[in-house]
């Protein structure tokens, strides 16, 4: 007889939900949030105007902390960019 308790319990949306809210996120969630595609935000990420990658691996992900902080800042240039987070550092000392 079949036993349907026995069963592992099905992902909820609630369980896919967390999972989104991961630290480090891949390229086609950055380019969600951006509201761009993937293939530009590669271009962007080439010429130097987005925050850093981390590379893990053969994967490239971006802290996720990082780029809502960025869009909140109006998506300035990579140089821009690090020069405020160098200048909110100091601050904080």
């Amino acid at each position: 007889m079949y036993n349907e308790s026995l069963d592992p319990p099905k992902p909820t949306p609630v369980a896919r939900e967390q999972n989104s809210e991961s630290l480090l996120i891949p390229d086609t969630e950055v380019a969600a949030l951006c509201h761009c595609s993937r293939s530009h935000w590669h271009t962007l990420s080439a010429a130097g105007k987005v925050p850093p990658s981390v590379k893990l691996g053969r994967k490239r992900l971006w802290r996720r902390a990082e780029i809502e902080a960025w869009i909140n800042a109006g998506c300035p240039d990579a140089s821009t960019w690090a020069a405020m987070q160098a200048s909110a550092a100091r601050r904080q000392k």
